[in-house]
């Protein structure tokens, strides 16, 4: 499975941690299983939690899913065309970890460590990924159920 450092943009992390979000929507992204560490761009700058995708599925076969649901098409055919969103990734887990910002990665690994625009891979990074996967959890996994994706699940914020 790989693992990757995921920039995220702090608006839109609120509805993760509730269970209200059970997909993340990007342009590209890995084509397995992947745990992701999620970095909080500015103004947070810091890894708070460490999240479990599933396979990332077509927007276009979430359309084809929901064909009958013009609210749903609607809302795909936006994040298509408006936010240039190719990918539903399905949010399997997430855990709040203990947080580490950006100054102690720089301060610990590598001062010229810059976060990623999007997201890297950290597999063969050891120094950092033993970091992250020492951080404390904070609470219970969050364990999120997709045998049963309801159309108010599909593109929401």
């Amino acid at each position: 499975m790989k693992k990757i450092l995921l920039s995220f943009n702090p608006e839109h992390f609120s509805p993760i941690p509730k269970g209200k979000k059970k997909f993340e929507y990007r342009t590209r992204f890995v084509n397995q299983e992947t745990i992701a560490y999620l970095y909080l761009s500015s103004p947070v700058k810091k890894v708070v939690a460490k999240i479990h995708f599933g396979e990332k599925i077509l927007l276009s076969d979430l359309k084809q899913r929901f064909n009958e649901d013009k609210s749903v098409i609607a809302r795909i055919d936006d994040y298509i065309h408006n936010y240039n969103k190719n990918y539903a990734i399905p949010i399997l887990s997430f855990q709040e970890l203990e947080s580490i910002s950006l100054s102690q990665i720089r301060d610990q690994i590598n001062p010229n460590f810059m976060p990623p625009r999007s997201y890297k891979y950290i597999d063969t990074d050891e120094q950092f990924l033993k970091i992250l996967e020492n951080l404390n959890d904070n609470g219970k996994p969050l364990i999120l159920d997709h045998s049963c994706i309801h159309s108010s699940d599909v593109c929401i914020n």
